[in-house]
């Protein structure tokens, strides 16, 4: 079929009739499938009134496989919103609806066949291998995730925890349902003991030695939402954040405190000065935090003449009085503890 302008000359591209749109080019009409501007039209030849009609603001079964298209014609693709207010997800390359879980825009999101095929969106799911929680927008929750007063913690594939579980250096302990210690579902045990174990505010356990400290830090005041506690005969030295009385453990390092000819200081210090570098010898000492006159926190021992490792070894004394830590845990007091800070050494 072709179409012609009044003056006669060949129309081609989008052509409006009164029943609707046609596409044409220079051997005419389209029918069938037209992928134009990134989007997929279907020219109807099997429309016995009108063939070649664009098929628009329906659902069409072509060859076997259902098919939806927008007002404007287009074929759905991505994501779409009914009129309801349901969201619904069509694969990009087949036009199909899709259903179960589909990975969008490094999201996973559930479309229920349950129901229609609808995106959840948002709140608690069961599936067969336990709950899953989904974000307002619909996208699965991983992670750590704040609900009606409480925490819950969610692996990389979604699946809420429950149990011990191993979190970022730290045990945490997330009720089973029905669970002998009590607590809801999920959600993570809080300043309680679970298995014998003493579990802090933020949830993580401690282990003997720092519930040993955690005790005793809850009866210091700081001038800072930090404290630090050194365990000289443990070689332990434990960073608190908080307030008197409520102090959580976020650090707990070995260190290697002062020989018994050079003991680190005992007594409640706080932090003064700091500095990048110091050099004693032929060895240099990185990130020192001061507490005491010329006693400090800083890293074990580099060479000062081609920065290699001296001598690394923490958890026994073996100082001039100092605090030794590992480099990284001397830049963390150096970059995160504010002078003024108490320290309490014993």
């Amino acid at each position: 079929d072709y179409y012609f302008a009044n003056g006669g000359a060949m129309r081609t591209g989008w052509i409006l009739e009164p029943e609707g749109w046609y596409y044409a080019r220079e051997y005419g009409t389209i029918k069938g499938w037209l992928y134009l501007g990134n989007l997929w039209y279907y020219l109807d030849g099997n429309n016995e009134e009108y063939p070649g009609l664009m098929v628009s603001g329906q659902d069409k079964v072509i060859a076997g496989e259902k098919y939806s298209f927008n007002p404007n014609g287009d074929m759905r693709a991505g994501w779409y919103m009914s009129n309801s207010g349901e969201w619904y997800y069509y694969d990009n390359y087949s036009g199909q609806i899709c259903s179960g879980w589909k990975y969008v825009n490094n999201n996973w999101y559930y479309l229920d066949p349950q129901d229609n095929n609808k995106m959840i969106p948002g709140g608690w799911k069961k599936f067969d291998n336990g709950y899953y929680l989904f974000n307002s927008d619909g996208s699965m929750v991983t992670n750590w995730s704040y609900v009606n007063g409480n925490w819950y913690y969610f692996s990389s594939d979604g699946l809420m925890r429950t149990g011990w579980q191993w979190i970022g250096n730290k045990w945490y302990y997330f009720y089973y349902e029905n669970d002998s210690h009590g607590g809801v579902y999920g959600a993570m045990a809080r300043a309680t003991s679970i298995d014998g174990w003493q579990l802090q505010t933020d949830g993580s356990m401690l282990t003997d030695k720092q519930a040993e400290m955690s005790q005793m830090a809850q009866a210091y005041n700081s001038n800072t939402n930090y404290l630090i506690l050194v365990d000289r005969a443990a070689c332990k030295v434990a960073v608190y954040a908080g307030r008197f009385g409520a102090w959580n453990n976020i650090m707990y390092w070995d260190c290697a405190p002062g020989k018994s000819s050079t003991p680190t200081v005992s007594g409640t210090f706080t932090v003064q000065g700091k500095g990048y570098y110091f050099d004693s010898g032929s060895a240099r000492c990185y990130w020192y935090t001061q507490f005491y006159g010329n006693y400090l926190f800083h890293s074990v021992l580099y060479s000062k003449y081609n920065g290699s490792l001296m001598d690394g070894r923490v958890g026994i004394p073996l100082s001039h009085g100092c605090v030794r830590l590992q480099i990284d845990n001397a830049k963390w007091i150096y970059d995160n503890i504010p002078r003024g800070t108490k320290v309490v050494i014993y």
